[in-house]
């Protein structure tokens, strides 16, 4: 079978970002506490295009992705990933984002019944034209609070 995307491409188009998105797989992230916790991520990955290329190989990102399956997934997996991508698909950057939702159990300040919450986390790692790695982690954090009227009468506000 001919290698489409490795033609050469006379157009002379450089393109920022080809890739992949909505990825959605089952991965164990782990945690500051040792515990590891399987959640459901959807990925977004992504290289740049050489203006000489026609295209890229889809199908590597996955391959690179599916390999960290099995292992605790974290910030510091992100520097091999981005490696991979640059060093199997050619590029000089490279762009990954995983966004998952996060359980910790928590306590209740007056009951003291445990419960979830969910804390939604995306972390996104990158390598812009061959410079060094920059990691990022984003979550929202729930929060709760009374109206006025409610911490007026409220033993705890």
């Amino acid at each position: 079978m001919q290698d489409i995307q490795n033609n050469k491409d006379n157009r002379n188009i450089e393109i920022k970002e080809v890739g992949i998105k909505n990825i959605i797989l089952p991965l164990y992230i782990s945690s500051k506490t040792k515990k590891r916790q399987l959640v459901v991520v959807k990925i977004k990955m992504s290289v740049d295009l050489a203006k000489n290329r026609r295209g890229t190989h889809m199908s590597r990102f996955v391959e690179i992705i599916e390999h960290y399956r099995g292992y605790d997934f974290n910030g510091r997996s992100f520097p091999q990933i981005l490696n991979e991508l640059k060093k199997k698909l050619d590029a000089k950057s490279a762009l990954i984002e995983v966004s998952f939702n996060y359980f910790i159990e928590k306590k209740s300040p007056i009951s003291k019944k445990k419960g979830l919450m969910n804390y939604q986390c995306k972390i996104i790692g990158k390598i812009v034209k061959n410079k060094k790695i920059e990691t990022s982690l984003n979550v929202l954090v729930p929060i709760s609070c009374v109206c006025p009227c409610s911490m007026a009468i409220s033993a705890i506000a």
